[in-house]
């Protein structure tokens, strides 16, 4: 039965991951897929223009199905209390790293835009975040780590804790002297039951 339950769950996992690896194939695919979504740079403006929506759903879609299976899987073995404080430090970091793009991108809006293009520094700063490849650190994808954190807390916030179980060792007893009297006496009452 042992044997029989690690094959099925061999098979389980090789299927998972051949779905996953499909999924992740299928997404990224997106980019290909020309005229998929309504025009091809529906980003565009006066704070600049990026890649086509294909190419950024693509981008977004694989570093978030990329990053499931551990939030699942952490999620399900983990107990909630070390789930919730791991949660809540990817999420902050994910944050942390938000404001880093929104405080860079604005600062440097600010100081090379012209007066008038400088009303769209929020603009320019979400465009950054989504969809710029101009500066170096907006290939991470900070979004799907922040959403993954903020997922594992939430998740964790719902979740009962496991009890713990403790297993403790027996001490040993100490066994009194035995005198042949008390040998006697235990030999006649189990042989009378």
């Amino acid at each position: 039965m042992r044997y029989r339950m690690s094959i099925i769950r061999t098979v389980l996992s090789v299927a998972g991951l051949a779905a996953w690896g499909a999924l992740l194939y299928g997404v990224l695919d997106l980019q290909n897929r020309q005229g998929l979504f309504a025009s091809q740079h529906s980003l565009c403006g006066p704070w600049g223009c990026g890649a086509t929506t294909e190419a950024l759903a693509s981008w977004h879609g694989f570093w978030a199905l990329l990053m499931l299976p551990p939030v699942v899987y952490y999620s399900l073995r983990e107990d909630p209390r070390y789930l919730k404080a791991i949660g809540a430090a990817v999420a902050v970091f994910g944050v942390l790293g938000i404001v880093c793009i929104f405080g860079w991108s604005t600062y440097d809006w600010l100081t090379r835009a012209t007066p008038r293009l400088q009303q769209y520094v929020v603009q320019r700063a979400l465009f950054v975040l989504i969809a710029d490849t101009e500066y170096p650190f907006v290939d991470l994808p900070i979004v799907q780590v922040a959403f993954s954190g903020a997922l594992c807390w939430l998740i964790a916030r719902f979740r009962k804790p496991v009890e713990q179980v403790t297993y403790c060792a027996r001490e040993p007893t100490k066994s009194k002297p035995r005198d042949e009297s008390t040998e006697r006496s235990e030999a006649i009452t189990s042989r009378s039951h």
